[in-house]
C-alpha cells in the first residue's frame, strides 16, 4: 500500500512540473510546486479520512458540508453563465446573419 501512495504522490509532481515546465527528473526539488505540494497534503489527508479508525468531529463534518455547498452552488453559476453566453453568441449570429442579408442590407445602406 506504501508504494501505492508514493506512486500517487510522484505522479502529482510530475504533472504539476509538466504542467509548470519544470524538468521533474533533474530538479525533484525544484518540481515541487505550491499546487504539487497542496495536493499531496490533501490526498494524504483523505487517505486519513477514509481509514475506519479515523473519526470525524461534528464541528469539521459541518465545515465540510458547507464548503461542498459553496462548491456546488458556485458550478450552478458557472454553468448558468455558460449557458447565457451561448444564448448571447446566438443572439448576436442572428442579428448578424439578418443585418448582413442581401434583402435587408440596401434598407441599412440607404
Amino acid at each position: 500500500m506504501q508504494n501505492v501512495a508514493k506512486a500517487t504522490y510522484r505522479r502529482i509532481l510530475e504533472r504539476r512540473a509538466q504542467e509548470n515546465g519544470i524538468d521533474f527528473v533533474n530538479g525533484v526539488a525544484t518540481a515541487i510546486t505550491p499546487m504539487a505540494f497542496f495536493e499531496t497534503v490533501m490526498v494524504k489527508s483523505y487517505e486519513t479520512l477514509v481509514d475506519s479508525d479515523t473519526r470525524v468531529d461534528v464541528n469539521t463534518g459541518t465545515v465540510a458540508a458547507g464548503r461542498l455547498q459553496s462548491l456546488i452552488e458556485s458550478r450552478d453559476y458557472d454553468h448558468e453563465l455558460l449557458v447565457m453566453k451561448v444564448q448571447m453568441a446566438q443572439i448576436c449570429a442572428a442579428v448578424k446573419s439578418t443585418v448582413l442579408h442581401p434583402a435587408f442590407r440596401s434598407m441599412y445602406l440607404s
